[in-house]
């Protein structure tokens, strides 16, 4: 049976026999529209006379003339479908200023609960999103006291008191909480009070894609969301409910790619998938052009390919420095090259980057073939050499090599913060030589105890293994790129609470999902210890290895959100730059991309060969969807 809003909703069409009365009782907006319908609100006029009827229509027909959209006003949803669609194409840099104009009025509408908002759950969930993403503070919090306390006759002042001291305890949300997505927790109680308007997939896409931006521990309205737009999403597409081809593979595009996937495989899958032709149903057909728009799509393709070739030209010149250094002694493995600057280039994508890519190749094949000696048969006098070396950087010609491998990785990685130093002291304005030795000597020291732990048969506890895993799994040598960023900061900035969270999830992520599937092959035969064996030891067999496994990626999301609310939620006294919050987010996306499945993409790449050429080879043909012809 269909419920009273989806009535409502059709309302024109049943004429006379509707209570017209009840509808503009209930339905009328502060605007005077039913639904924001000129449809509806004209029928209702025709019904039933209502000056706040007449005064809409009158609007509308003010500004649009004869041609009446099927909905008015849907200026702020259309606003901020074009920031989230410049985004997802890559292209939002050249947009920043307008966007940032978009973002500041919806912030101030979003604090003044405006209609178009709040009684538009789409609307809602999508500036939500963007909203925190950009680090504005918004909640997701709506309770049923503030429903009742809406009802009521309590001035509005009070009823923000009451509602702000009651959930006071509620920690790094905004305090507006009147509205919001708690409304939509529940799916039975949406379809039911919705009506057809709202409950297109269109809306629950963008509910589902609202759900991911979960930043504390405890988050039920978007825990409860996320489980039913993912469920409900799917359920559409394998039962083959979508008609709409288009729409199918936009519920394709938001179940593939997460805030957490590799932006610029996200980019091209986005600009492939827009359609210049493609419509809207809501009453009836609707195209908003500010939306779908063939100059955004050009551009697009455009960008991508420019910024392609570059990186192209950026990987011959990195192959040259390989096969000139005396690496290739070494049985170099060519596949981790590529695959390091892959991993990079497809979150640190722009020209100017060069440098953060260059440098995080040169560590990753460098710090990929040390991590090698640890992990396999090499002597421990081989190891403890490497130590040494790094230690003493500088004066290191007194203590000599264990083996050539020792001498040519270790000359390798001077040789490469020689030159990184040199190019540092352009952007920050000081020497960073020493900063970068430091960085190596971590990462090797941090190697080299886990090692003796395995030696040794030690046990170290949860807490000494997450200090020392953030190590190894190569965080530090992340951390050098942060110099090339274009921003300038102190020695004393990573010293802060804000950096050293931001370090210790970064790398925690990473570490605790490569140790969930390296449990089942590869950790088994290394000289490793791994976060989910151990879990299982201090447990002393009480739980099982699925249940090790579960909890130790319970921590890796508690990370996730960690580093979320840490580079998102930037206040007065933040001493950490946002343009390098955003690059340990960047780190957190190779992470999943890297170890969120059961195979690691790294060392076992299988996926990532047709990812690998589609950032770095393919570039993009242009659509038949797109009638217009580059220049």
């Amino acid at each position: 049976m269909a419920n009273n809003r989806s009535l409502a909703y059709f309302a024109e069409g049943i004429g006379e026999s509707y209570d017209w009365k009840e509808l503009i009782k209930n339905e009328q907006r502060s605007n005077g529209s039913i639904f924001n319908s000129p449809a509806t609100t004209a029928a209702a006029l025709i019904h039933l006379h209502d000056d706040k009827c007449i005064k809409y229509l009158q609007s509308v027909l003010k500004i649009n003339g004869k041609a009446v959209p099927t909905i008015y006003p849907y200026d702020k949803y259309a606003r901020l479908s074009m920031v989230d669609t410049l985004e997802r194409m890559g292209i939002a840099r050249y947009f920043k200023c307008e966007i940032n104009n978009v973002l500041d009025e919806t912030h101030r509408y979003w604090q003044l609960r405006n209609e178009e908002i709040f009684l538009d759950p789409a609307c809602c969930a999508l500036a939500f999103r963007l909203l925190w993403m950009h680090g504005y503070e918004v909640s997701s919090l709506i309770v049923s006291v503030t429903n009742r306390l809406m009802n009521s006759t309590l001035p509005m002042v009070i009823i923000d008191i009451r509602v702000t001291e009651e959930f006071a305890t509620v920690k790094n949300r905004d305090k507006s909480f009147v509205y919001s997505l708690e409304e939509y927790v529940d799916q039975e109680h949406f379809f039911n009070t919705s009506s057809p308007q709202i409950t297109t997939a269109n809306t629950i896409i963008e509910l589902y894609k609202a759900s991911e931006v979960k930043i504390l521990e405890d988050e039920p309205i978007l825990e409860n969301i996320q489980n039913w737009t993912n469920t409900f999403l799917k359920h559409q597409l394998s039962n083959q409910e979508i008609c709409d081809d288009q729409l199918r593979k936009e519920v394709d595009y938001a179940l593939d790619y997460s805030i957490n996937s590799l932006s610029r495989l996200a980019h091209r899958s986005r600009i492939e998938l827009y359609n210049v032709d493609h419509f809207q149903m809501l009453k009836t057909s609707y195209r908003c052009s500010n939306i779908v728009n063939t100059d955004i799509h050009e551009l697009s393709i455009q960008d991508y390919n420019k910024c392609q070739a570059i990186l192209q030209e950026e990987l011959d010149q990195l192959v040259k420095w390989a096969e000139n250094s005396s690496m290739v002694g070494l049985n170099f493995n060519w596949h981790f090259l590529i695959t390091c600057y892959f991993q990079i280039a497809a979150v640190h994508f722009l020209p100017e980057e060069a440098d953060v890519r260059a440098l995080w190749t040169h560590a990753g094949v460098i710090g990929t073939l040390l991590d090698d000696m640890f992990d396999d048969d090499s002597s421990r006098e081989e190891l403890l050499n490497i130590v040494e070396l790094v230690e003493k950087w500088d004066d290191h010609s007194a203590v000599g090599y264990a083996s050539k491998r020792v001498e040519i990785l270790f000359s390798e990685a001077q040789k490469s913060v020689d030159y990184f130093a040199s190019r540092g002291f352009i952007v920050q304005g000081r020497c960073i030589r020493h900063e970068l030795v430091e960085l190596w000597v971590k990462y090797i020291k941090s190697q080299m105890k886990e090692v003796e732990w395995w030696m040794k048969k030690e046990t170290p506890s949860m807490d000494e293994y997450i200090i020392n895993g953030c190590g190894t799994i190569g965080v530090g040598l992340w951390v050098i790129g942060l110099y090339f960023l274009g921003v300038e900061f102190s020695k004393e900035t990573m010293s802060t609470p804000e950096f050293q969270s931001l370090y210790k999830h970064g790398g925690l992520l990473p570490r605790l999902l490569n140790d969930c599937h390296g449990i089942k092959e590869r950790d088994k035969v290394q000289r490793k210890i791994n976060g989910c064996w151990l879990l299982m030891k201090h447990e002393n067999g009480a739980i099982t290895e699925e249940e090790a496994v579960k909890e130790v990626t319970r921590m890796s999301e508690n990370s996730n959100r960690e580093v979320l609310r840490t580079s998102l939620l930037q206040t007065e006294k933040s001493v950490i730059p946002r343009v390098i919050g955003d690059a340990f987010f960047k780190l957190l996306q190779i992470g999943h991309y890297l170890y969120d499945n059961s195979v690691d993409e790294y060392r076992c790449p299988i996926k990532n060969f047709d990812d690998i050429k589609a950032v770095l080879y393919e570039p993009i043909s242009i659509s038949t969807n797109m009638p217009m012809e580059m220049n």
